[in-house]
């Protein structure tokens, strides 16, 4: 995985994945969180009905939910270092296990495990029967 994060090519398409700055990013969740407070404020002031609020409501907790998963994924990317396997590394060596976790949900689609060849054979490392799906 460090060796893909390593990859100039690779980074600048995952680079361009990621629609938004963590600038944009925390506009749109402020937006967000301002549109939670009106719902309220006309839920007082224009009579809206429990209802529409709740649903209002509901809505823009998903997209806040979905706004701070992209945030903290851009913030992940920019705090990556330029490719050099040694940085990158390094990087992961220091780097939160929150960050850690955000870098491989962006560069890892699933994995998959094949079954042992054998019931009781523990020469079957886990590790060999381990397929990787990258982004």
């Amino acid at each position: 995985m460090l060796a893909r994060l390593a990859d100039a090519g690779w980074r600048a398409g995952l680079a361009a994945a990621v629609n938004e700055s963590p600038a944009a990013l925390t506009e749109r969740i402020e937006g967000l969180e301002q549109r939670k407070r009106e719902l309220v404020e006309d839920f007082v002031t224009l009579g809206l009905s429990r209802e529409q609020v709740q649903v209002g409501t509901v809505r823009a907790d998903e997209e806040l939910e979905a706004a701070r998963r992209e945030l903290e994924a851009a913030r992940a990317l920019n705090a990556l270092p330029e490719p050099s396997v040694r940085d990158v590394a390094r990087w992961w060596d220091e780097a939160p296990i929150s960050a850690r976790r955000e870098v491989v949900g962006i560069v890892l689609d699933h994995v998959t495990v094949a079954p042992k060849k054998a019931k009781r054979v523990r020469s079957d490392p886990v590790q060999d029967r381990l397929t990787f799906f990258w982004r």
